[in-house]
C-alpha cells in the first residue's frame, strides 16, 4: 500500500492536532507529544523501519550576532535543547 500525503503542516504541534481531531496519522519526534497538551487523545507506536537522524541549525542575522539579548536567548535555546535531546540514562 502506497502512502498518501493528505496534509502538510510546519509544526509538530499542528500535526499532533490535526490527529487528534482527525481519522489521519502522522510520524514524529517522540519527545514533541507530550508537549502538545493533548497526549492523551494520541496512541504512539514506534515505527517499523529506521529513520535517519534530522540535522537542525539555529540562523540569526549578523547584526544580532554581538546583542546581549540575543546571545543569552541564543544560549538559552542551546541549553533547552541539550536537555531535550540528551541521551536517557
Amino acid at each position: 500500500r502506497a502512502r498518501q500525503v493528505v496534509l502538510t503542516v510546519t509544526q509538530f504541534f499542528t500535526a499532533g492536532r490535526v490527529v487528534a481531531n482527525s481519522n489521519l496519522l502522522t510520524v514524529l519526534p517522540r519527545h514533541f507529544v507530550s508537549v502538545t497538551g493533548i497526549e492523551d487523545q494520541l496512541v504512539l507506536q514506534p515505527l517499523p523501519f529506521e529513520v535517519s537522524p534530522v540535522h537542525v541549525e539555529a540562523v540569526w542575522h549578523r547584526r544580532v550576532e554581538q546583542r546581549s539579548a540575543h546571545l543569552w536567548l541564543r544560549h538559552a535555546v542551546m541549553r533547552a535543547a541539550e536537555q531535550a535531546f540528551a541521551p536517557a540514562s
